[in-house]
């Protein structure tokens, strides 16, 4: 398959195929917080599905452009859940197309990027642990939203993180309501690299360039061996779902 069979420019994301083997993903975050979330997740499994049958494909570069207003949309969505008569059926819909999304970047056989640039919020933050490795601007931060709503985050946070800074960090983070800057993020090892806000995208491919160059190892069998103590992940994310829409009838009371 060459590199023009892998380019796509679609509603929710965009894509193209350098001759490096490295994939550039762009997802435009802001149809996550809508309805058309489910459109979204459509198109964009069908195409991760196709990438892992691509020998073309190593490195995944996933561009989360998180839109300016996200904390807003975040409030307003939950704000309309909750006025919702099949509230519990809506949530679960929406939480189990997310859980999808992770999931399947997490079994994929593709090394995956991801690339923050923009302060971001749990929703976005959860698709980047999904990742196997994650870059971020000097501007990026962790608004913990989900903290004015008296609920928990959704999509693993505190799964992704207790593997990947133990369960007293990862717990004292989620249950603080201070926002998580990129600085305190790289020192607790949750990212892997911070850069200048107007050099990410060419460090991002500089770094996934190194990555095909420099090692002669298949990045699928890595990242399947690294990624085998997640394998309960699924088991999670459903008790997630059963936690949150607790939560969320208690509110409706």
């Amino acid at each position: 398959m060459n590199p023009a069979d892998l380019t796509y420019n679609g509603t929710y994301f965009r894509t193209s195929l350098d001759n490096k083997g490295v994939l550039s993903l762009y997802l435009y975050g802001e149809k996550l917080l809508h309805s058309t979330m489910f459109q979204a997740r459509d198109e964009l499994l069908s195409y991760l599905q196709t990438i892992s049958h691509s020998k073309a494909v190593e490195i995944v570069l996933f561009f989360c452009n998180t839109p300016s207003h996200q904390k807003e949309e975040y409030y307003r969505f939950y704000k309309t859940l909750l006025h919702s008569s099949s509230i519990l059926d809506d949530a679960l819909w929406i939480y189990r197309a997310l859980d999808q999304l992770i999931l399947e970047i997490v079994k994929s056989d593709r090394y995956f990027i991801s690339v923050c640039k923009e302060p971001t919020i749990p929703l976005f933050f959860n698709l980047s642990l999904a990742c196997d490795y994650r870059i971020v601007s000097e501007k990026w931060a962790l608004h913990k939203t989900y903290h004015s709503l008296g609920l928990i985050p959704k999509g693993g946070t505190l799964y992704f993180l207790k593997h990947l800074i133990g369960p007293h960090l990862s717990r004292n983070i989620i249950i603080s309501p201070d926002i998580l800057t990129a600085e305190e993020a790289y020192h607790l090892n949750i990212v892997d690299d911070v850069v200048p806000v107007q050099d990410i995208e060419q460090k991002s491919f500089q770094i996934a360039h190194d990555m095909v160059e420099r090692t002669s190892l298949p990045l699928g069998c890595v990242k399947e061996l690294q990624n085998y103590a997640l394998k309960d992940l699924e088991n999670y994310l459903e008790r997630e779902n059963s936690r949150l829409t607790h939560i969320l009838t208690r509110h409706t009371k």
